[in-house]
This record gives structure tokens, sequence and C-alpha cells, in this order.
């Protein structure tokens, strides 16, 4: 986790009053355990200073924690989408999940990112004729 990145990533956010969307696993991950390296980063960023790396934003000089509304999963193994997708689920339950996959029923998250040929976007006509529930499309 390199913090003094974030930390200037943030900043800028909070300079120009607008969110972020957060990719996880972190940047440099190690592949050991990128699912712990996320929820590190999250804490870091977004967690209480009486936790370990929000301890550690206060004494880096920032006691406040930022506002995390948004992830993106980063990644095309679907198991580790899978966890990472718990993993931030079950720590911040409110936070949208972008993520380009297509795995079945929108489970990564309410919020869908895909990557797509306009032959694919015809294919796919009318896929989110009746979501269940609200539906953000990107490519």
């Amino acid at each position: 986790m390199n913090l003094q990145n974030l930390i200037k990533y943030m900043n800028l956010a909070t300079t120009l009053n607008t969110h972020i969307v957060l990719p996880l696993p972190p940047a440099g991950a190690s592949t050991t355990d990128p699912v712990q390296e996320s929820l590190n980063e999250l804490e870091f960023l977004a967690g209480n200073v009486s936790r370990h790396f929000g301890a550690l934003r206060a004494n880096m000089g920032y006691p406040e924690p930022w506002e995390i509304h948004f992830v993106e999963i980063l990644s095309d193994n679907g198991k580790l989408e899978e966890l990472l997708v718990h993993a931030v689920r079950e720590k911040y339950p409110g936070m949208g999940i972008f993520s380009s996959s297509k795995m079945e029923q929108n489970r990564v998250g309410r919020v869908v990112k895909e990557h797509v040929t306009p032959d694919g976007l015809m294919k796919d006509f009318g896929k989110f004729d009746h979501p269940q529930g609200p539906v953000m499309v990107g490519g």
C-alpha cells in the first residue's frame, strides 16, 4: 500500500468535492492475500482510529476518515472477485461495487461496469429493461 499516494488521491478528491472509485485489490498488492490488503486499504482510508490502519492514518495527520462510497474490483479471476465482493460487503454493506464481471444475477454488486463491443451491446439489447433494483452501466 502506497500510503502517501492514497493520501494525495483523497486530498485531490476532497479539494474537487467529488467521490472516488477505489480500485481493489490495491495497485502493487501481493499475490499472497489481496483480499486482506484490500480491507487494510479501506480501513486506512475509512476506518475508525481505534483500528490499526485508522490509527496509522491519524498518526500521519489525518484523524478524520474519508468517505468511500464505491470500489471497483479489478480482477478477471472469478474466485478472487467473489472473495473481494464478500469481504467488502461484510465490512461495508452499503458500499457500491463496480465490476467488469458478468456473473449471473449481478451477484457482484448493485453497480455494473461492462466492457462490450457494439455488437455485444446489440446482442444484450433489453438486458436491463427489468432490473432487480438500480443499475448503472458504463463501458
